[in-house]
């Protein structure tokens, strides 16, 4: 049997620097929320407060995390969950104080955080596509090619067929409001919700393989399979999307005949209608 070693004392003592910064971070949130109440200006600094507190927190919970060999990413993960505005929402018969009683980053504080998000998104592109080599792509292109025709045929082909079952095709899986479409309308919906459901992380893939110091054929091929396949999802979802919107025009002005025709023939119908 392995026998269990205790972590080292200075990385104990390291654990619990970053819980009493945790802690001390969500009393100093609570106390700056119950100031911010009484002090009349009309600057509303409520989205600063979150976003310092979020990135405060999210660092050392990243680091809590590290502490058990995970990646830092997944601290920044846990972070959001806990901080946003479904824990809050979850908990709101609990009458836990502000900011916690509706998550420090709710719906208000997001709306204002927009442009930031924004930028956040275009750095992550950046740096995603900065990664990008040709000598590496070209190195291993049939690898790429291959992962990406085997993702992009197995996911599309798959989630479209489970939104042409759940059209009606079998009718104790239907879902309402896709129950009832016609065929080329279901195979619309599905083929763009299969485009979404191919897309993936950059920034977490990025974050995982700089911490681990990942390098060679395998970091480099699944890198560009990550950017290159975001790029096919935007292209996707756009063609998708025009597709369903025709599809979708198409199924209504169907139903709206097929109603005004069962109208036309039963003329109470007709008179109920547009009572």
């Amino acid at each position: 049997m392995g026998s269990y070693s205790m972590p080292p004392p200075g990385e104990e003592t390291h654990a619990r620097r970053q819980i009493t910064v945790i802690v001390l971070l969500l009393f100093g949130m609570v106390a700056l929320y119950q100031f911010e109440q009484f002090a009349s200006h009309p600057f509303d600094p409520t989205a600063m407060l979150a976003l310092g507190f979020v990135v405060l927190a999210s660092y050392t919970i990243g680091g809590l995390v590290g502490q058990i060999r995970l990646p830092h990413i997944t601290g920044y993960l846990i972070a959001g969950l806990v901080f946003g505005p479904s824990l809050g929402k979850a908990l709101t018969g609990l009458g836990l104080p502000a900011p916690f009683d509706k998550g420090i980053l709710n719906g208000e504080v997001i709306e204002q955080l927009s442009l930031i998000d924004t930028l956040a998104v275009a750095v992550i592109a950046l740096t995603a596509g900065g990664e990008l080599k040709i000598e590496e792509l070209k190195k291993g292109f049939r690898a790429i090619s291959s992962i990406l025709a085997a993702q992009m045929v197995s996911i599309g082909v798959l989630v479209t067929a489970f939104f042409w079952l759940i059209s009606g095709v079998v009718s104790y899986i239907g879902l309402p409001g896709v129950e009832g479409l016609p065929m080329t309308a279901a195979l619309a919906v599905g083929a763009m919700v299969a485009s979404v459901s191919l897309a993936t992380s950059p920034a977490a893939t990025i974050a995982v393989i700089m911490e681990s110091r990942a390098t060679g054929a395998m970091t480099r091929n699944v890198l560009s399979v990550v950017v290159l396949k975001d790029v096919i999802v935007v292209v996707a979802f756009a063609v998708a999307t025009v597709i369903v919107g025709r599809e979708m025009g198409v199924a209504w002005l169907r139903s709206e005949a097929t109603r005004t025709t069962s109208c036309t023939s039963d003329p109470s119908r007709l008179r109920r209608t547009h009572a």
